[in-house]
């Protein structure tokens, strides 16, 4: 209950979601998570210096602080324009094509971060190259001002492709990108079983 309540207060929901819908709460209770690793951090590092002194040190956490440390480089651009930023959902403020993108048969992430991947997304991934080269999407910036115009061409250019073909296409390009699994999906997935990241047991009570 009281990570919703700070998400609301600490200015989080604000920040989440789309620009033309409410305030949107974490899919996960995401301040007491960052509570619980900030405390682990704190402990740790009073634990160093006790065994340098010998003394200890009192630790304290407050949800609410920590709620609003996760707003980040957010809360410094709020502090800088006056007023809330915008909401952007899963796309980025500043780069462009950034963010979650359907292709043929679902989504998947796309995050091209600067001119020379933009070249090679333009030429190696989607056969646009004349995109690269004009002076309206050329570089990130001429991208960003552009968004409303060059956002729909990359998208109805991705549905021609099934994802298999973009990220194949993108991994060589070196363009950072994924797949939009379920979470049930990606529990399942080869990479979590590769990692060891699930691991089931048997229980013996279970039937008695």
């Amino acid at each position: 209950g009281y990570d919703l309540v700070i998400q609301g207060e600490a200015g989080l929901m604000a920040l989440n979601g789309e620009a033309d819908q409410p305030p949107l709460k974490f899919g996960v209770a995401a301040v007491d998570l960052f509570t619980g690793m900030y405390s682990a951090q704190a402990i740790l590092a009073a634990l160093y210096q006790r065994e340098k002194t010998g003394r200890g040190r009192h630790v304290e956490m407050a949800l609410f602080d920590c709620g609003l440390m996760i707003t980040a480089y957010y809360g410094l651009e709020a502090l800088l324009l006056g007023e809330d930023p915008p909401r952007y959902g899963n796309s980025h403020p500043s780069i462009v094509p950034y963010g979650v993108f359907d292709a043929a048969d679902g989504p998947l992430v796309i995050t091209v971060g600067n001119n020379g991947q933009f070249q090679r997304f333009c030429t190696d991934v989607i056969a646009k190259p004349e995109w690269a080269a004009d002076e309206r999407f050329a570089t990130n910036t001429a991208r960003s001002a552009n968004r409303e115009l060059l956002m729909p061409l990359v998208q109805a250019e991705l549905l021609r492709f099934t994802r298999a073909q973009l990220l194949e296409c993108l991994t060589a390009a070196q363009i950072p990108c994924g797949e939009v699994l379920g979470l049930f999906e990606a529990l399942n997935s080869q990479r979590t079983a590769d990692a060891g990241l699930l691991h089931r047991f048997e229980d013996s009570e279970a039937g008695s």
